[in-house]
């Protein structure tokens, strides 16, 4: 009797009455909020295959389902946000978007080749879970058999051990699924109920059990009051609870007066962890709200720029700077709520792509035009090589180059990578013919005079014109290409007509319409730009002038850090007079320096900017 007593408290301990079963079932959200969902929008791609590889060893884990599931929408929303905006940057560029070629980083393909093994692999797995548990279904039913019949039975010496032996091929025999369960583990408690009814030492067994039961949840109780007072972070947590639960779950019934007790015992330690989870979900969901409102307020400003029309270049290239710059904004925020998530990036990068649809619409008009203008620049070409090659008089050919100069002109301009190239094949077409006549006869010095009177006359030009606004600049460019598309002049007065030419372009810097200094000061250094473009000499100027401010700047900054020192060292004498007049003067000198560094530096500024844009 001591063994089959003993044995009945080793075997009997994990097994659950009706009475435990109940209490559980009322409380079934600490059941379901004990598995931590992981969060996968902020991941990125190279953690989210880390994730995976991490997990792949156990196929049927929840988080490898999990990863396989919404891992993969994360990552397909990462991949998918990566093309949009390359796709965007590829057309901002001025390309056509049918001629984009995504290329996925090693890691994409990395990541997809590993979600298609394991999805395999863990779709095999549960085909076979499912062939495991249909065959434990058939065992405990076999099990149910042979307890009935034990039950049934007349009572033996070895009924004990009977009982026992299919006590624990029960507990042995695996899952089966949850609607088979049920009806299984009620069946296998009546007939439990029932064995021991029929001995006449189930009660004093039940009781010492119970007891026994009872000191095994509060220890239960005790690791899990523990741990809730632990500073661990918030998964480990929730996995270490897992753990608690399932043990708490296997033990047998305790006595009823201590039934509720103990339960309630376990319940409060294990809300003090749910109320930790609670307290981040809430922190979480308070910064999602005020990220969404952000992210809608960049949506907001998106939409007006998908609405930007323009018809010059600059205006549309600065507003692709606010463009890039919304996006970079919109990348610094991550979290919103999850059922706002696809709506709020829909509506922003929709916007995002309708802006740079319409840019490039735009861009391939402008496109349009210049291929044409290039296609009638190259005609000319050929015309004028037509010509030089003819048999008709010199005199009548220089008149029909002079006419092929003059409608050049008026010819707007071609794709930027051709412009040089083509107004060079023209011009050396032009020069040869006329260097060639201006050796041959000397007579082409009336053509002298005449290209000197038609440069003098675009200096003439120069210096009536009234510039309105930026746009003028258009004119400049022009008037410079006019001047520079004209013939030799008399070699004796090239010299003082270059001069009349830089003066009258000079002035007329000083003519254009201004805000305050700076912005004259910025006119006169893009026009000695465009003056000395070509001219690698007065290039060299700019560096030599840049080397001279910067030098400068940092000699200002060093006798401000002097005086700045010399400030702090008399500062605690300010009673004397004398120290007071060296402060005055002292003072005096910094904000005379300052006021230079500053102007100093935005002429640096500024240099940079005109050489860059030149």
């Amino acid at each position: 009797m001591n063994n089959e007593n003993e044995a009945l408290h080793s075997d009997n301990a994990w097994i659950e009455t009706p009475n435990l079963v109940n209490a559980t079932e009322e409380t079934p959200e600490m059941e379901q909020e004990i598995f931590h969902e992981e969060d996968f929008s902020t991941y990125t791609k190279e953690e989210l295959l880390h994730y995976l590889e991490k997990h792949k060893a156990d196929v049927g884990s929840r988080e490898l389902a999990l990863a396989l599931k919404k891992g993969k929408i994360a990552f397909d929303e990462i991949v998918q946000h990566e093309r949009e905006e390359a796709l965007g940057k590829f057309v901002a560029e001025g390309n056509d978007k049918n001629d984009f070629d995504f290329r996925k980083e090693p890691v994409v393909e990395q990541f997809y080749k590993l979600h298609k093994e394991l999805s395999a692999k863990r779709k095999a797995h549960l085909m076979e879970q499912d062939k495991d548990k249909q065959r434990n279904y058939e065992t405990k039913v076999k099990l149910l058999d042979n307890l009935r019949a034990l039950v049934d039975a007349e009572e033996t010496k070895g009924s004990m051990a009977e009982f026992q032996k299919i006590q624990q091929e029960w507990k042995s025999a695996g899952y089966v699924t949850p609607q088979q369960n049920k009806t299984l583990w009620a069946n296998y408690h009546a007939l439990v109920e029932q064995f021991y009814s029929k001995r006449s030492i189930y009660f004093e067994l039940k009781e010492l059990d119970r007891k026994k039961n009872l000191a095994h949840k509060v220890a239960v109780c005790e690791k899990t009051e523990a741990l809730a007072g632990q500073d661990l972070p918030l998964n480990q947590l929730l996995r270490e609870l897992q753990r608690l639960h399932d043990d708490y779950k296997h033990i047998g019934p305790v006595p009823k007066e201590d039934q509720e007790a103990v339960w309630q015992r376990f319940k409060a330690a294990s809300d003090q962890i749910y109320d930790k989870k609670d307290a981040l979900v809430k922190q979480s969901n308070v910064e999602r709200e005020a990220n969404l409102t952000l992210k809608a307020a960049l949506c907001q400003k998106m939409e007006a720029l998908a609405a930007f029309q323009s018809d010059r270049i600059t205006e549309w290239n600065a507003k692709t700077q606010e463009v890039i710059q919304l996006q970079k904004e919109w990348e610094k925020i991550r979290l919103v709520p999850r059922d706002k998530i696809k709506e709020v990036s829909k509506q922003f990068w929709h916007a995002f792509k309708t802006f740079f649809v319409r840019k490039g619409e735009f861009f391939k008009q402008i496109d349009a035009e210049r291929d044409n203008n290039l296609k009638r620049k190259q005609a000319l070409c050929e015309e004028a090589t037509q010509l030089t090659n003819s048999e008709m008089p010199a005199d009548e050919i220089a008149r029909k180059l002079i006419d092929l100069q003059k409608t050049w002109k008026e010819i707007g301009s071609v794709p930027p990578r051709f412009k040089n190239s083509i107004f060079e094949q023209f011009k050396k077409i032009c020069d040869a013919f006329f260097d060639k006549r201006r050796q041959s006869q000397s007579a082409e010095e009336k053509t002298y005079e005449e290209n000197l009177a038609q440069k003098q006359a675009i200096c003439a030009q120069i210096n009536a014109f009234q510039p309105t606004n930026e746009q003028s600049w258009v004119n400049v460019d022009e008037f410079i290409e006019a001047f520079n598309a004209i013939g030799f002049v008399p070699i004796q007065k090239k010299k003082g007509l270059l001069k009349d030419f830089q003066k009258a372009l000079t002035d007329l810097a000083e003519r254009f319409p201004v805000q305050n200094e700076e912005e004259k000061e910025s006119n006169k250094l893009k026009m000695e730009l465009k003056i000395n473009k070509e001219n690698p000499a007065n290039s060299r100027r700019f560096v030599n002038e840049d080397q001279k401010l910067r030098s400068r700047i940092d000699q200002l900054e060093n006798d401000l850090n002097t005086l700045n020192n010399n400030l702090g060292f008399f500062a605690g004498n300010k009673n004397k007079k004398s120290n007071n007049d060296f402060l005055d003067s002292v003072n005096k000198q910094v904000a005379e320096k300052t006021e230079e560094l500053a102007q100093l530096k935005k002429k640096l500024k500024l240099l940079r900017e005109m050489q860059k844009n030149a």
